[in-house]
């Protein structure tokens, strides 16, 4: 099922995760623009049927997303020259989808990370994207 696949996706995020936290492997850099453009799409998918109906209850989408804002607030926080042409892009996405997001329980983990994102942009040199 879609859910089904957005837990693997979330899973496979994680591993982006672990094998970019101790060092920027070359085929992730080399492969930047691919896993950037998937990170983007997903960051800025919707779909109801992913959504949860329980407020207290992350839905896979937002499980998802939240992982792909702790991934890129990683990149953020220890490659930002690498990632630093996708910050814009990065930027206007996670504003949007905070925009979009209410105050039920279920966004706790999103907000969360997407707003450790924004702090993390907003405490480097490309705070400019903020005016």
């Amino acid at each position: 099922t879609l859910r089904l696949l957005f837990d693997a996706l979330t899973t496979m995020t994680r591993i982006f995760y672990s094998l970019n936290a101790q060092d920027l492997p070359a085929f992730f850099e080399e492969h930047m623009n691919e896993f950037m453009t998937i990170f983007h799409k997903f960051l800025t998918y919707q779909n109801a049927l992913l959504h949860s109906s329980d407020d207290d209850v992350a839905g896979p989408i937002d499980i998802l997303q939240a992982e792909i804002c702790e991934a890129l607030n990683l990149y953020m926080e220890k490659y930002e020259e690498e990632f630093g042409t996708y910050l814009p892009t990065f930027v206007d996405a996670i504003w949007t989808l905070l925009m979009q997001k209410g105050l039920e329980e279920r966004n706790d983990l999103l907000v969360t990370t997407a707003v450790r994102f924004l702090t993390s942009v907003s405490k480097s040199v490309a705070f400019t994207l903020f005016k």
